[in-house]
């Protein structure tokens, strides 16, 4: 009889496969990959000093050594040397890099600079989190960079640092395969050199409106762009408002912040766009808007409009998902229109109010309530195409349910239906 066969005796070419989902698959918070770091007690580094059967394979196999996240310790230069060593078991290979650090009056980065210029050949993905004395110096890594698809700078604390400095950043400017662009931090288009025109994803916060135009105005292939922006963002201007062509690509569109999108939406021809997410805009803008883009909107995500609901959403009948923040006293008057009229968002799937931590206090609770089952009973059981999914309503005070109301709802859940409704004790 044959003895079991052990891990150790299976072919190289399994083991190294094997490795690699050691080091694949997880997820951090925000729904990213997790990418391996400098510890020895996890792989790839781990599988090092198991045998030396499992060091050979392991370095053996490039394709282990391609991805690394490392959070500099306070003497970024002792961590260099361990950096270049992972980088090189890579080989030729195309390379991910997320590097946090901050430096202090006496450390230096220059040496995880001067590495990453090494690398500028093989840098397909990189990260960088620094602090604004060291934003500037990330043009040392020098192109090209001609596998670089993807950057995202973070700069804790940058401000006006860039104006007031009058430099501008280069570092990006030859890399003829890059595409998705993220900058998390007080950084200004007119600072930074990019092939603008090739890029299909941008997400930056801290603009001014004005620079949120500048960016699309350069940027004509967009397919998902994201604002985080203010209409007093540092005081910056840009002068005019820069004329944006029609985005024939944009498909997802994400205006946040603290003042309506109208400033922006006006100057925005979007055909192509299913998804979009803004804050307030007037009635006015909004059908302007609509009508110039003649866009069929899948997904809608918007802060509660100040007038009629229903003279914003006639205009939207393809939407199958609709997001609401801070809906407040409007949402009785969404709720009665949906129960009596199945040609307003006849494709609606999914209604989500979110009310972004805020409680809001009904009045005539009961009354709501029951106008709400009837239009879920009516939604759920229209025809298919009108047939409402999916309900999602949080955080309110008053909605007085009745154990009659909450039957009628476990009957429309045991029939395939969601249905959530959180914060209101009377529905508990």
């Amino acid at each position: 009889m044959s003895s079991p066969l052990s891990i150790i005796d299976f072919p190289s070419e399994i083991t190294s496969v094997i490795f690699l989902h050691c080091v694949e698959g997880e997820v951090n918070d925000w729904g990213d990959q997790k990418l391996p770091g400098l510890f020895e007690d996890a792989a790839p580094l781990l599988l090092l000093r198991i045998c030396r059967q499992w060091r050979t394979v392991a370095l053996s196999t490039p394709e282990l050594w391609t991805s690394i996240q490392v959070h500099c310790p306070y003497d970024i230069e002792a961590i260099v040397p361990r950096l270049d060593r992972w980088l090189l078991r890579a080989g030729s290979l195309p390379l991910n890099i997320n590097l946090h650090y901050l430096t202090y009056p006496e450390t230096s980065s220059e040496g995880i600079l001067q590495l990453l210029k090494r690398h500028s050949g093989q840098l397909q993905t990189l990260t960088l989190d620094t602090l604004p004395q060291e934003y500037f110096r990330i043009h040392e890594i020098a192109g090209p960079l001609p596998a670089l698809k993807t950057i995202f700078l973070t700069c804790r604390g940058f401000s006006d640092y860039a104006r007031f400095c009058g430099m501008k950043l280069n570092a990006f400017s030859d890399a003829p395969v890059l595409r998705d662009v993220q900058f998390l931090g007080h950084f200004h288009p007119a600072t930074i050199a990019l092939p603008w025109a090739q890029l299909t994803n941008f997400n930056a916060n801290y603009l001014s409106i004005s620079e949120c135009l500048q960016v699309l105005s350069l940027s004509p292939n967009l397919v998902i762009a994201r604002f985080d922006y203010s209409r007093t963002a540092g005081s910056r201007t840009v002068g005019s408002h820069h004329a944006v062509p029609p985005l024939l690509h944009l498909e997802s569109l994400t205006l946040r912040g603290m003042e309506p999108s109208g400033d922006i939406l006006r100057h925005l021809t979007t055909p192509a766009l299913i998804h979009l997410d803004v804050e307030e805009v007037d009635v006015e803008t909004w059908k302007a808007f609509i009508a110039r883009s003649g866009c069929v909107l899948e997904r809608l995500s918007f802060a509660g409009w100040t007038s009629s609901y229903k003279e914003y959403l006639d205009g939207v009948p393809s939407v199958t998902e609709l997001k609401v923040r801070r809906l407040g006293r409007g949402f009785s008057e969404i709720v009665q229109v949906l129960g009596s009229e199945l040609d307003f968002l006849p494709n609606l799937k999914t209604f989500n109010e979110d009310p972004c931590g805020s409680v809001k206090k009904l009045e005539k609770g009961a009354e709501l309530a029951r106008l709400l089952v009837d239009m879920l009973e009516t939604r759920y059981n229209s025809p298919q195409t009108a047939r409402l999914e999916r309900f999602e309503y949080c955080m309110t005070e008053g909605l007085m349910g009745s154990a009659g109301l909450l039957e009628r709802i476990q009957v429309l859940v045991a029939d395939g239906m969601t249905v959530y409704i959180r914060g209101s004790k009377s529905w508990v």
